[in-house]
């Protein structure tokens, strides 16, 4: 189990408000956050706006592909690739210029995937399962 820290954006406070509510890992924030009845109970719970839980599950989503950590799934969530089934149908080329323009207005990676990389997570991404419903 990964700890819910580790998605970028959960310090201490939001990790203790997420805990109280029940959820200490990046898999319960996967499993809560799924549906949009999950999210809005968490986030009443919590103490946290919905949007903001729909975004930390969306980076939950992504990290489940090799390759992604936290700071580039958040990058990708920003570029409005916010799931598994999203990445899955994008080009890697232009997935790869799409993030490099945002990534130097952002600086949010200290170095971006190649394009073989992103082919290998879109590959990935192609045989996972959908987790989130909106």
């Amino acid at each position: 189990m990964t700890s819910i820290k580790e998605i970028e954006g959960i310090g201490p406070t939001y990790a203790s408000q997420l805990a109280e509510a029940g959820v200490r890992t990046i898999e319960q924030l996967r499993e809560v956050g799924a549906t949009a009845t999950g999210r809005m109970r968490l986030a009443d719970e919590a103490r946290l706006g919905e949007e903001q839980i729909l975004q930390w599950t969306h980076q939950a989503d992504l990290i489940r592909i090799k390759g992604i950590g936290e700071e580039f799934a958040e990058l990708l969530v920003k570029a409005g690739v916010a799931t598994v089934p999203k990445l899955a149908y994008r080009n890697a080329q232009n997935l790869y210029m799409d993030l490099t323009l945002l990534n130097q207005r952002l600086k949010l990676v200290r170095r971006l995937p190649t394009v073989v990389e992103l082919e290998r997570m879109i590959s990935q991404a192609k045989k996972l399962p959908k987790l989130i419903r909106h």
